[in-house]
């Protein structure tokens, strides 16, 4: 689940700057990283953490919207068993 959502971010990363004609080097410069970590996070391989989701988002003036809810139905209680003296 988490690599789907990482892949997801980074391909909406990488619109962003294609739509506003954004190089590499501008974006690396915005942020104080080098050329190559944005590559690396364009592609993919870089940690993709909420604080760089939200520090690269805003330097491309963009919003993120992050969704918290279950991977798996919820497991039924199980009875509670008592302490035997």
């Amino acid at each position: 689940m988490i690599c789907v959502m990482r892949e997801r971010y980074t391909y909406s990363i990488a619109r962003l700057v294609a739509e506003q004609n954004v190089s590499k080097a501008d974006l690396a410069r915005h942020l104080g990283k080098s050329r190559a970590w944005v590559t690396q996070l364009l592609s993919g391989s870089a940690n993709m953490t909420i604080r760089t989701l939200a520090e690269v988002t805003y330097v491309l003036d963009a919003a993120v919207k992050l969704d918290v809810h279950r991977c798996r139905p919820a497991r039924a209680a199980r009875p509670q068993t008592r302490a035997r003296a």
